[in-house]
């Protein structure tokens, strides 16, 4: 019992850490494949009451509380460029 009573008051001596924290997350990717790796954390967070900002072509699919979107257009997909061409073969 007296390990109990112990362990309650170290326990309520400690910081409470469970203030929100202002995250940016810059994915630039043109795959949304890269994307969807992301997207569970990214909503985690932000269910967690985090302020997330998010750098990206891609958004959230539903919008949430405490979460910015900023849009980066795409300008040549690399996914499909010839390599080729880059070369200039």
């Amino acid at each position: 019992m007296k390990t109990f009573l112990l362990a309650v008051c170290c326990c309520r001596g400690l910081p409470n850490n469970t203030r929100p924290y202002n995250i940016l997350v810059f994915l630039p990717t043109e795959t949304k494949s890269h994307f969807i790796g992301f997207k569970p954390l990214l909503e985690t967070l932000v269910n967690r009451g985090h302020n997330v900002t998010l750098v990206s072509p891609f958004a959230l699919s539903s919008p949430l509380p405490h979460y910015t979107h900023v849009k980066v257009e795409v300008t040549e997909n690399v996914a499909v460029t010839n390599i080729f061409k880059l070369n200039g073969d």
